[in-house]
């Protein structure tokens, strides 16, 4: 994933403009600010992770804890068996 140093200004100007995050001075640098989240920005990481936990338990309902275990491990060793075969 590339980045520009405009792309991310944009990013930083979005995320002050929409309120989670702020502009403050920099002390070790006049001519650069420092971007820090807002109060409003330490509580969205934490409304992601119960969103996502809400949508776990609705798709997951119903199934058998151990089929989710076999569904997850089985692309692993997919990919274990490629990379040995590439190996060879």
């Amino acid at each position: 994933m590339r980045s520009t140093p405009q792309g991310v200004q944009r990013l930083a100007d979005d995320l002050v403009r929409d309120g989670p995050a702020d502009f403050r001075p920099n002390p070790d640098h006049r001519g650069s600010l420092l971007l820090e989240p807002t109060p409003e920005g330490h509580r969205v990481p934490g409304g992601i992770t119960d969103r996502a936990a809400e949508v776990h338990r609705t798709l997951s309902a119903g199934i058998a804890p151990g089929d989710i275990v076999a569904a997850r491990e089985l692309p692993r060793q997919v990919i274990d068996r490629v990379r040995r075969h590439e190996d060879a």
